[in-house]
């Protein structure tokens, strides 16, 4: 059987492109096209310009750092740190609570600032506690932002603090964690979520009862759909009479439900516009015009 001669670099073809005579040599085909010089003219001229435009880029970038910035964006303002660390209470469990499997309840600490527990069920606490309500699908370390923000003036301005009321003690933040629950969805939830605060209410003023002036109220803050929350608290029948001093809500839709596509919602909404629970026909307008909050001089009945 004859063989085949071997395949070796001299003898392969190597590639080439057409040129113009290759007609009149006889080569209708070629496997490569032929080169013109408006093909390379536009290669270059792509080239040229994509150039261009990574200069101009980085001249613009460049120009930006020399430019000395104005108003929000003035780089000598000071900037916003902060250093979370969340304990969660172990103590609020079942027997306080039918609803400790499905959510939880945890206290903030500034790191550098405030000391950390250890154990949860010994917590000595000396400030006035406030207790923050997550919004639609909300997390509980959203309360970082306020939380941080208090601590930080609390310890840095101490002196003047005291100056100007020297009984004047920190903020102790507690957060309720309801695993991102769609509050803005389901009245069901709205009613879970407002018992089991209720009943966090009463463990939390629990763990100041030993203090030499035991606290009897907390500060309500909500958020969103957390704002309807904490009015949905006063309605129901397990809200201790005067457990409640303040209720503070950012952007809460009070004024109607954001979403009808469940009965227990409307109810709910009707339900808490017909008690005010001390609110009063003043209105702040928030910074988009459409969002409203109440004024709360007071809570309850």
């Amino acid at each position: 059987m004859p063989q085949m001669p071997s395949r070796t670099p001299q003898n392969e073809q190597q590639p080439r492109f057409c040129e113009k005579d290759d007609e009149e040599k006889g080569l209708r085909q070629c496997p490569y096209p032929a080169r013109t010089a408006t093909s390379f003219i536009s290669q270059t001229t792509i080239l040229l310009v994509l150039s261009v435009c990574g200069l101009s880029l980085l001249g613009l970038i460049a120009f930006s750092f020399m430019t000395p910035t104005e108003g929000a964006d003035l780089s000598t303002c000071r900037g916003v740190y902060m250093s979370p660390a969340y304990a969660r209470v172990h103590g609020f469990d079942e027997t306080h609570t039918r609803f400790a499997s499905k959510y939880s309840l945890y206290l903030y600490k500034e790191q550098g600032k405030e000391a950390i527990p250890n154990d949860s069920h010994a917590l000595k606490l000396t400030g006035a506690p406030v207790l923050f309500i997550p919004g639609n699908a909300g997390s509980f370390k959203q309360v970082r932002s306020i939380a941080s923000a208090a601590a930080n003036w609390f310890h840095d301005n101490g002196g003047y603090i005291e100056y100007l009321n020297p009984n004047a003690n920190n903020l102790d933040f507690f957060s309720a964690d309801f695993n991102e629950d769609f509050t803005a969805f389901h009245g069901r939830t709205m009613l879970d979520q407002a018992e089991y605060l209720n009943e966090a209410i009463a463990f939390i003023l629990s763990l100041y009862s030993q203090n030499e002036i035991p606290v009897t109220s907390v500060i309500l803050v909500g958020h969103s759909m957390g704002g309807m929350v904490s009015r949905v608290m006063l309605s129901l029948p397990n809200y201790v009479e005067g457990s409640v001093n303040t209720i503070l809500t950012l952007a809460a839709p009070h004024a109607a439900a954001p979403a009808t596509f469940d009965g227990d919602i409307l109810s709910v909404q009707i339900q808490i516009t017909k008690r005010h629970f001390g609110v009063n026909n003043r209105w702040i307008v928030g910074p988009y015009g459409s969002n409203r909050l109440h004024r709360f001089d007071g809570v309850g009945a």
